[in-house]
């Protein structure tokens, strides 16, 4: 009889996995969220799984700051009455970084205006400003964190403004001046190492001698101009290789940008990014998106129209063409819908845990999702170690 079940047991089993592979992924609808399904407008998660939700108000607009610890289970509401707009993020240490905007009056008569900030909310639950509107984030690994500010009214009608804070908590803040034309003096696109090392870009100041991409060290307030090159984008690779896109190349610094050599030829690169296992991604306006899977020296074309790319486990990514979540497992190679359970098949943004988990706002912020990916555990105990046929 044993000769006859154990074979048996073997088939079924296999049948079982085929059919659990046969069906598709499906999004399901996280149930009894303390704030109701209509109101959630941004959704990201840590490095340690914690899932972070900004929710509106339908009636007063108030906007409210959740966590959940256990995928999306149970929540805790963090943070009452943010004015929340625009950036959110969460960085490795578990510090959200938000745009706040505000009402400001002032001048004879009196004249109102909007002023935007940027604060982290550290775990403890301090707020440390740490910007002013339009913020460029980067943070890296160990939990160093920079925030560039384009344009900074306080300080003055044109001065670039660069605040960092260290994985030991150390702030410091640098100002750059730019010059009286609109788009002169810019700074841009901020890069930072493991190490702690920073790359800003200034470019297109009236003096030639202060334009290019300054390093910096996390902490410390001494910049240095290592380059008057002043490419569109910078990034600094996991391995610490810089990148930068120029107006036809992508090009490659193993000196922290002291000297440089062209890779590949493709036009307005404007953006970079990587994923999980280390491949780079090269965002082109002109010629779509890139990518590279030895630090930056070789670049492939991929097919992807997302604006942006969302990276989880086993070389897998995602992206939303037209708000149509999409999914690689080749690295963007090839792409394939993934909507089976959505109301629609479009969703606001996705955000992916730590343990390769997704989830999803529904379109016009019509509850939050979580992707049930279809998998079988078989425990070992099931499965015969011999197979006698005799």
């Amino acid at each position: 009889m044993r000769t006859i079940l154990r074979p048996l047991i073997l088939v079924l089993l296999l049948l079982a996995v085929e059919q659990a592979h046969a069906q598709p992924d499906q999004w399901v609808p996280i149930p009894s969220l303390p704030w109701g399904e209509a109101n959630i407008f941004r959704v990201e998660a840590d490095s340690s799984g914690a899932l972070y939700v900004l929710v509106r108000d339908a009636t007063t607009q108030a906007i409210t700051l959740w966590q959940s610890r256990d995928r999306a289970v149970t929540w805790t509401r963090i943070r009452d009455s943010i004015a929340a707009y625009g950036y959110f993020n969460v960085d490795t240490r578990g510090g959200v970084i938000f745009n706040t905007m505000s009402v400001e009056y002032s001048g004879t008569p009196s004249t109102k205006k909007l002023r935007y900030d940027t604060h982290r909310l550290a775990p403890s639950g301090t707020v440390t400003w740490v910007g002013r509107e339009e913020p460029r984030v980067v943070f890296n690994k160990r939990g160093d964190v920079v925030v560039l500010s384009k344009y900074n009214e306080d300080l003055g009608p044109h001065v670039n403004l660069v605040t960092t804070l260290s994985h030991d908590n150390r702030f410091r803040s640098m100002t750059f001046t730019r010059s009286a034309s609109f788009h002169a003096g810019e700074m841009r696109s901020p890069a930072l190492t493991e190490q702690g090392t920073t790359f800003v870009i200034l470019g297109g100041s009236t003096d030639n001698r202060r334009s290019g991409i300054y390093s910096g060290t996390i902490g410390d307030t001494a910049w240095t101009l290592a380059t008057t090159s002043t490419p569109a984008a910078i990034y600094a690779t996991p391995a610490g290789t810089l990148l930068a896109g120029y107006g036809n190349t992508i090009r490659h610094s193993t000196d922290n940008g002291v000297t440089w050599q062209a890779v590949d030829s493709v036009q307005s690169i404007d953006r970079f990014s990587s994923d999980a296992e280390g491949t780079i991604y090269a965002f082109s306006v002109a010629q779509g998106k890139r990518r590279s899977s030895d630090n930056g020296l070789t670049w492939e074309p991929i097919s992807a129209s997302g604006s942006r790319i969302w990276s989880a486990k086993n070389r897998t990514i995602w992206t939303l063409k037209d708000l149509v979540p999409h999914r690689s497992t080749d690295r963007g190679s090839t792409w394939s819908p993934v909507i089976v359970g959505l109301p629609t098949s479009r969703v606001e943004t996705l955000a992916i845990a730590a343990d390769g988990t997704v989830y999803a706002i529904g379109e016009l912020s019509l509850g939050l999702y979580r992707l049930n990916q279809k998998t079988l555990d078989v425990p070992p105990s099931a499965v015969p170690n011999r197979i006698n046929l005799r």
